[in-house]
């Protein structure tokens, strides 16, 4: 994670004290500093904001990040379904159309009277 090894560098670089150095990890080992990275990426990225109540331990944070990626996925797949759907209704009303157009052009070529182009219309709407 870029901003585990950001912090660390500035660690060493800076000589003070990076974000993950500080209390809330202490003298964590490198896994649970790597995970507690992860873990505010993920909330960061997901926009779960990090609230009153947050993950301290590898497992808490392990399932946190597990369920913001199930959140996502679920959130991806109902903006994608929604999407289609609109396309769907879109090319319905742009097919309908081109099929008015060709019953117009085509009355007006041969003549149709009226009364049948217009039964025609209502028909080619209705199906």
């Amino acid at each position: 994670c870029v901003g585990f090894c950001s912090s660390g560098k500035a660690y060493y670089i800076e000589g003070g004290d990076a974000w993950d150095n500080q209390k809330i990890l202490g003298d964590a080992n490198l896994r649970t500093r790597y995970i507690a990275s992860m873990y505010w990426a993920f909330t960061t990225l997901s926009t779960v904001g990090y609230g009153d109540i947050s993950a301290n331990t590898n497992t808490e944070r392990s399932f946190a990040m597990f369920i913001m990626l199930i959140g996502a996925v679920v959130y991806a797949t109902i903006f994608s379904n929604v999407s289609i759907l609109i396309q769907s209704f879109d090319a319905e009303h742009s097919r309908l159309r081109s099929k008015l157009e060709e019953l117009t052009a085509f009355s007006s070529f041969y003549n149709v009277k009226p009364e049948l182009t217009a039964r025609v219309s209502h028909y080619l709407e209705l199906e």
